[in-house]
């Protein structure tokens, strides 16, 4: 009888065993799946964020392009029109990027952006530069939110008194710094607020 309960406790003891290795296994399984799934989403959200750089600043700089280009009023030619018409296209297809990939904020300052310029390309409204510093700078307020989680362009400015450039067309035009995009410089959002009265130099 001994015999039998001491088999009988071996078994037991070699099936607990083997239940435990088993709830080991599993275990360790899950916890590597876990591991695995937040590192995926790590990387997921680096790429989002790389991303949404590269679209916010092509869109930026496809804006500044159309800024540039709908300020030229020297004339309504077929020529003008049809470079008015290309700049506009190329900010709607940076737009179309920032729509995909962008936070809801800066994708409504983008659109307020393409609103005003179809409104110049299209309906032939006048460009006011105020009105664009107050546009552009709501964009790049928002942009800067959502990769940053900050509002605090407008304090950043007022550090430094930085003069607007001058006129388009004048013999000094320009930021004095060779290839810097004025908009870029001169664009200051007032109060931290996206779609905010700019209170900039009309870049």
């Amino acid at each position: 009888m001994r015999i039998w309960e001491s088999a009988l406790l071996t078994v037991l003891g070699g099936l607990m065993a083997a239940g435990a290795g088993l709830l080991a296994a599993v275990l360790q399984g899950r916890q590597a799946a876990r591991a695995r799934a937040e590192q995926q989403s790590r990387e997921d959200r680096y790429r989002l964020h790389q991303d949404r750089v590269a679209a916010y600043l092509d869109f930026h700089l496809s804006a500044s392009n159309a800024r540039g280009v709908m300020q030229d009023v020297t004339g309504e030619t077929e020529e003008a029109d049809a470079e008015r018409r290309a700049a506009r296209n190329a900010t709607q297809h940076s737009y179309v990027m920032v729509m995909l990939i962008g936070g809801a904020e800066t994708i409504a300052a983008a659109r307020r952006t393409m609103v005003y310029i179809d409104g110049v390309v299209f309906r032939r409204e006048p460009f006011d530069a105020p009105a664009w510093s107050d546009i552009i700078g709501g964009f790049q307020q928002a942009a800067r939110y959502d990769l940053t989680g900050h509002r605090d362009l407008a304090e950043i400015w007022r550090m430094v008194d930085w003069p607007p450039p001058p006129p388009r067309g004048h013999p000094g035009h320009g930021s004095g710094v060779p290839g810097a995009d004025p908009e870029l410089q001169h664009a200051e959002p007032d109060g931290g607020r996206p779609g905010s009265s700019a209170g900039t130099s009309g870049a």
